[in-house]
């Protein structure tokens, strides 16, 4: 949400022309300034290091999610299995690959641009998910280690309003000013590829279930 905000404010007060003109980046003369003429050296360790968890932290967190969408049923099976250490390495792997595909794309702010389009996408999606949770009268009941107060269901659903449509709108306006078109395209392929994939899980779903009943009816009539 702030990083959404930041960035509106920010395009909103100087404009898109006047924060491509930037020569450096507004971190870089706060640090001299902080920390004098080593600001500037402490500031690039800092990134690296803040880089670096940034990245470890969502390859973990992404890979654990798309295994359990696949345990779930909702992606292929094999991206469900675990190693002996129970780590997610087939789901890791898919995700590894995925990265290295956009990275074909060679321009940092491009994969930015296009991966913003599913970060609004998702964050719509499971916001309102935990709206629609708390008004279903059977699954409001389910226990949970931590369960917000009541009102923030509105501020979810609020939330989601402001994301889709818009801010995912400006994030397609920005990327097609700074960008061009290709960005966005790229964006929406990568969420459309998720739709054969869901089918396909549904098959194996339905054809694992198939195998499972004729097991059950064998054992009987044995």
């Amino acid at each position: 949400m702030l990083y959404v905000l930041v960035q509106t404010s920010v395009i909103g007060t100087l404009g898109v022309d006047e924060v491509l003109a930037q020569p450096v980046s507004p971190m870089l003369p706060l640090a001299n300034l902080s920390l004098g003429s080593i600001g500037a050296s402490i500031s690039i360790i800092m990134l690296i290091g803040a880089t670096l968890l940034i990245i470890q932290t969502a390859f973990l967190s992404s890979a654990r999610s798309i295994n359990s969408m696949s345990v779930q049923g909702n992606l292929p099976a094999f991206l469900s299995k675990l190693n002996s250490h129970g780590h997610p390495m087939n789901a890791m792997a898919a995700d590894a690959m995925f990265n290295m595909c956009l990275i074909l794309l060679g321009n940092p702010t491009a994969i930015l641009a296009a991966s913003a389009i599913g970060y609004m996408c998702a964050n719509g999606v499971s916001l309102y998910t935990y709206f629609k949770v708390r008004n279903d009268p059977e699954l409001s009941t389910l226990e949970r280690p931590f369960k917000a107060l009541l009102g923030w269901k509105n501020v979810a659903l609020i939330t989601v309003i402001l994301n889709v449509p818009f801010f995912l709108v400006g994030i397609i306006y920005l990327n097609s000013l700074e960008l061009g078109w290709a960005t966005t395209e790229i964006g929406f392929f990568v969420l459309c590829l998720y739709i054969p994939l869901w089918f396909y899980s549904q098959k194996e779903a339905k054809e694992e279930t198939a195998v499972e009943k004729d097991a059950i009816f064998g054992e009987i009539s044995v």
